[in-house]
Order: C-alpha cells, then sequence, then structure tokens
C-alpha cells in the first residue's frame, strides 16, 4: 500500500509540473484527430497492461521508452488513424482531468501512459478485467466478410484463405501480438486462426478486434 501511495505521488507531482508549461484544450473541445490518437494510445496501453498483474508499472516502463521502440508499438497497433478505438470520450476526459495538447507522436504516446498510469493507480483499470465466455464481432470491407470469435480459451479469426506462407505468417505474428494472454496458435482448417489465449477479458476481445480491423483496412487502402 505505502509503495502505491508513494507511485501515485510522484505521478501527481510529474503530472503537475507539466501542466505548468502546457495549454491544455478539454478533451471534449479538442481537435477530433488528437482525440482519435488519444482513444488509440489509451487501447493499445491498456492492451498491453492487461497482460500483466502490475499494470502500473507496465504503463511507467512504456512512458520510458525510446524514440524507436514507442515507433514499434505504434506501427504493431496500425495508429494511422484507421482504429475505431474502444475508449471514448467520456473515459479520456477521466484519465486528462486538466485536458490535452498536440505533442509529436512518441510523447503523446509517453503522456498518455503516465496520465493513464496514474488514473490506474488510483481507480484501478479503466477497463474490468473479468474473464468472458463468449464473444463475436464481424468486419466487412469491399466484398471480404471477417470474423470473430471467443469461446472462453481460443480467440478465433475467420478470413477469405487467400494467403501466402509468408503472408501467413505475418498474420499470426499479428494476431499473438494484439490479443492479450495468447500463447499458441492453431490451423484447425482453410479461413481459420486461432489463438490460444485463455481468460481474454471484453476489453481484451473488444481491443483486439478493433486493432486486427484496422490492420485490415490500412493493409487493403
Amino acid at each position: 500500500m505505502r509503495k502505491l501511495k508513494i507511485t501515485v505521488a510522484l505521478l501527481v507531482m510529474l503530472l503537475v509540473c507539466h501542466a505548468v508549461f502546457a495549454a491544455f484544450v478539454p478533451v471534449e473541445k479538442a481537435d477530433k484527430a488528437l482525440v482519435s490518437l488519444l482513444g488509440t494510445y489509451c487501447d493499445a496501453l491498456q492492451n498491453l497492461a492487461e497482460r500483466s498483474d502490475k499494470p502500473v508499472e507496465v504503463l511507467m516502463q512504456l512512458a520510458n521508452l525510446s524514440d524507436e521502440s514507442v515507433a514499434e508499438v505504434l506501427e504493431l497497433y496500425a495508429a494511422d488513424g484507421s482504429h475505431e478505438s474502444v475508449t471514448g470520450i467520456s473515459q479520456l476526459a477521466a484519465i486528462f482531468p486538466r485536458g490535452v495538447e498536440e505533442a509529436k507522436n512518441a510523447d503523446e504516446f509517453r503522456r498518455v501512459a503516465i496520465h493513464l498510469a496514474a488514473y490506474t493507480a488510483k481507480n484501478g483499470l479503466l477497463f474490468d478485467k473479468t474473464p468472458i465466455n463468449q464473444a463475436e464481432a464481424a468486419y466487412s470491407i469491399v466484398g471480404y466478410d471477417f470474423l470473430f470469435r471467443y469461446d472462453g480459451e481460443k480467440f478465433v479469426f475467420k478470413f477469405v484463405d487467400v494467403l501466402g506462407a509468408d503472408d501467413f505468417k505475418a498474420v499470426v505474428t499479428y494476431l499473438a501480438g494484439v490479443i492479450p494472454g495468447a500463447t499458441a496458435w492453431e490451423y484447425p482448417r482453410p479461413g481459420e486462426i486461432d489463438i490460444v489465449a485463455p481468460g481474454l477479458s471484453q476489453f481484451g476481445f473488444d481491443s483486439a478486434v478493433r486493432f486486427i480491423e484496422a490492420k485490415i483496412y490500412s493493409t487493403i487502402y
């Protein structure tokens, strides 16, 4: 408990010091592109933090990544404007009570990580981490249909089977990267990849689906 209080105090001090030199705008009045980007970053950070029992420590580690490492994270999570975040405006406003401001991508990512760490240390995770039993979602684009399903243990991804060997490997790697708790994969039949990920939460499922959709979109367009 003492360590948690010290962490919260340090985070609050850091945020207050930063606020002195910043011109913040309330989330509700901020540029839509910036709000969308912040939502994507929040989704990515929470997706990564959900894999650990110590989310605040994970978020603080992410806040200290180098520019190169941040770029790798952003490339994985398709932060190119095509992603529709699970994190909403009201949640962003709770994370950024003093408002937001524009900065270069790496700095914006770090700022989100710090604010989210402070929020999590004080209030707990933004989304419930309770494991779910079932979930399903569908996505269609230019005549291609994709299905996402979770059965309590496996994240099932159904797609049009037009993948070559190199593409297949890239898809499996990407799925494992954005699905929290992924431990293994199976290829039971053409057009279906199953990622073993026991204990997935609703946010874990929803965020993975949104990132995969964004990746599909950015790949096609």
